[in-house]
C-alpha cells in the first residue's frame, strides 16, 4: 500500500514525531484498515474517498463491529486527517472535504463535581 508511506510521510513532515508518535501509528492503522475494510467488503482498492464510503464505514463500524462512538470518532478524526493529505497532495481533485463536524458523534461526558 504504497499511499500508506507516502501519509506517514505526509504525518511525520506536520506533526512533531516525538511527541506524536503514537498519535501516528493510530492514524496510520486507522486508514489502514479503512483501506482493508474496502477491499475485504466490495473488492475494491480505495484511495480517496466519498461520502458515501464514509456512510458505509460507519455503519460497518457499529452494526458489525459494534465499536463505541469514541472509538469511531477517532477513526473518523483519522479519516479527516487523511483527506486532508488527499487534498494537499493533489490526489483528490476536488478540495472540498467530505467529513464535516456533523459525522462525528456527540458524547456527552458526565460532569464530575467535587461532592462526588
Amino acid at each position: 500500500m504504497e499511499i500508506l508511506i507516502e501519509f506517514e510521510k505526509y504525518l511525520k513532515e506536520n506533526y512533531d514525531v516525538d511527541g506524536e508518535q503514537n498519535t501516528i501509528k493510530a492514524y496510520l492503522s486507522d486508514i489502514r484498515q479503512f483501506i482493508l475494510f474496502f477491499k475485504d467488503h466490495y473488492g475494491e482498492d480505495i484511495v480517496d474517498f466519498s461520502k458515501a464510503h464514509v456512510i458505509e464505514y460507519k455503519k460497518y463500524l457499529t452494526e458489525d463491529k459494534n465499536r463505541k462512538f469514541t472509538t469511531i470518532n477517532r477513526k473518523l478524526a483519522s479519516l479527516s486527517i487523511y483527506e486532508d493529505f488527499l487534498i494537499e497532495s493533489g490526489i483528490r481533485k476536488n478540495e472540498t472535504k467530505v467529513i464535516k463536524k456533523r459525522d462525528f458523534y456527540k458524547i456527552e461526558r458526565p460532569i464530575i463535581t467535587a461532592d462526588i
